[in-house]
């Protein structure tokens, strides 16, 4: 059944306080406590599930994850602009269910920060849960209602949905709807993360009516690439006055392209030629520093008190670097590697640049691991920015890992048919002593069955 917070029917409810959650907050979430309600109408929650193979709390931690990721990256950007006061006037374009505006509440000034959505029930859900002003969108531009003026507007995972003519017409659009001296903020997906068998046509643009959302319809809401060029083309069209700050491949959730725009405080171009510049902006180009890319591709208990975790991880922002790898268990550490492991299967993945980017990182401990132990692993990235890889009781997470490519299937096939049938028969006796297994033999003692 459902869990309910008024009128809304929950996916997650806040008070629930799921360890992995509170894990997760402790790890990465400094300020006040957010609003975690989700709403049991959450696509990119259900999305997380699927990816998760139907792992609640690992989707949990997926679905914060990105919504943080999100926001840190917007924080940057309105920081840059605006310091610590932050935007007078912000809209989040396309919202959604508040998977980005539920951190973004808690740290600006109350009253800045609205919404639109095309959903009534994702409309309703972040102004009666999250508490922030909501507007109903519309799926053609000249249909949404005069919603004024903004200084910060951002539209994460729009144009990755829509067909050429509403792509250009929702960026003249909402370029429009920015005050003098405003930003946009916008995502697409590039060429570089077109899938196999698509191609985009002469003017760099692919539109497929295919999308993970079930309500909207795909003629108008489907997946959409454009090159760079097709971008830049279109913003001379549609924003001709606009400054190009940033164009930061792959720089959203390492696959969506992130876009910049600021508007001049007047239409008219200065003497020399470019866009009057507006107060207060910083003299300093805009940089964003991305979290390093990784995943967990195995976690395997050895022995009593052996246990081995792998995976990779790469930076895209500066490859040069070896990401550095933490694994804590109960928030303690207890092994760090560097991702710097020849890795021939990760070239045809990630390129030739990455192939050593593997990492390995063993633990040994004189008592029996505890199956229901937290287990964590973090990445750092060149600029310091810190990204949880993975999240998990460590019962969950003494299994093979999935990622893009089959690359961790692979590998953990490997591993398994290597193992020693020894190993094999204390896995099965740490197993037996998990919490798990325990309530298992509790319920058949109770119904009779053992």
């Amino acid at each position: 059944m459902p869990l309910t917070n008024s009128e809304h029917a929950l996916a997650y409810a806040g008070d629930e306080h799921h360890p992995l959650v509170e894990a997760f907050l402790e790890r990465r979430w400094p300020g006040s406590r957010p609003c975690l309600d989700i709403s049991a109408n959450d696509e990119m929650f259900d999305y997380a599930l699927s990816e998760q193979h139907q792992h609640r709390g690992q989707a949990l931690v997926s679905y914060l994850r990105s919504g943080l990721t999100a926001w840190e990256s917007l924080e940057r950007v309105a920081r840059w602009r605006w310091g610590d006061q932050g935007p007078p006037r912000w809209l989040d374009f396309a919202a959604g269910c508040g998977r980005v505006t539920r951190f973004a509440r808690e740290c600006v000034a109350p009253g800045s920060l609205s919404i639109a959505e095309l959903s009534a029930v994702a409309v309703a859900f972040q102004r009666d849960v999250l508490g922030i002003e909501s507007h109903t969108s519309s799926t053609a531009p000249a249909d949404l209602d005069d919603l004024g003026d903004f200084d910060f507007l951002t539209a994460l995972s729009l144009f990755t949905h829509l067909p050429d003519e509403l792509f250009s017409s929702w960026l003249e659009k909402l370029y429009s709807m920015l005050a003098p001296g405003g930003l946009l903020l916008f995502s697409t997906n590039g060429e570089n993360v077109l899938f196999p068998g698509r191609e985009l046509d002469d003017r760099g643009f692919c539109f497929e009516a295919v999308s993970e959302s079930l309500e909207l319809d795909l003629g108008t809401y489907g997946t959409t690439w454009a090159s760079t060029e097709f971008v830049r083309s279109a913003i001379r069209s549609e924003c001709p006055s606009a400054t190009v700050h940033v164009c930061l491949e792959r720089g959203l959730w390492h696959f969506q392209d992130i876009w910049v725009l600021e508007k001049p405080l007047t239409d008219a171009a200065d003497p020399d030629g470019e866009a009057t510049s507006s107060p207060g902006m910083s003299r300093e180009s805009l940089r964003l520093d991305l979290p390093a890319e990784g995943y967990l591709d195995t976690c395997v208990v050895l022995g009593p008190g052996t246990l081995q975790v792998a995976g990779w991880a790469i930076d895209r922002q500066e490859p040069s670097h070896k990401v550095e790898i933490e694994v804590t268990l109960n928030g303690e550490i207890v092994a760090t590697a560097v991702a710097n492991r020849i890795r021939p299967d990760l070239v045809e993945f990630l390129g030739e640049e990455f192939a050593a980017s593997g990492w390995v990182a063993d633990y040994e401990c004189s008592r029996s691991l505890d199956p229901d132990a937290l287990l964590s692993v973090v990445s750092r990235s060149a600029g310091g920015r810190e990204s949880v890889v993975h999240m998990s009781r460590l019962e969950g997470a003494d299994l093979t890992r999935r990622a893009a490519g089959g690359l961790e299937e692979v590998r953990a096939a490997n591993l398994h048919l290597r193992a020693r049938t020894a190993e094999l028969e204390q896995r099965i006796e740490w197993m037996e002593r998990s919490r798990f297994w325990r309530l298992r033999n509790l319920w058949f003692r109770v119904t009779g069955r053992r």
